[in-house]
């Protein structure tokens, strides 16, 4: 599947998010990366996408790497929920990831995004 429009790239996010739940983080970046190739997607999406990319890089251990987009969200939208207070569990050296990914977070956009794309069809 392409990245070829709105619906296919929230595809795309929804799929690498499946992935990371079932262990397969590899597969989950491959995917994340093709729903992130265009950057002439709507926002909520990238936001999304990067959101979950950062879920994925801390599955991996890859703090800094997910550090950098969550801070990619926050430089586009400051109001983004959740955002800050896992920045601030990421900033917490030496301590385990402990607190919930922004799922909470996560299902309002997804709701709010297939609503938006289901209005422009």
């Amino acid at each position: 599947m392409g990245n070829e429009d709105d619906a296919t790239a929230i595809l795309l996010v929804f799929r690498g998010a499946a992935f990371r739940q079932q262990g397969f983080q590899d597969a989950a970046h491959e995917v994340l990366k093709e729903a992130l190739r265009s950057r002439s997607r709507a926002a909520p999406i990238r936001h999304l996408a990067l959101s979950e990319r950062a879920e994925n890089y801390i599955a991996q251990g890859k703090k800094a790497m997910a550090r950098k987009d969550l801070e990619r969200i926050l430089a586009e939208d400051s109001d983004y929920e959740g955002v800050r207070d896992r920045l601030a569990e990421l900033a917490q050296t030496g301590q385990r990831m402990t607190g919930e990914p922004l799922s909470r977070m996560r299902r309002c956009r997804r709701g709010k995004i297939l609503r938006g794309l289901r209005d422009t069809a």
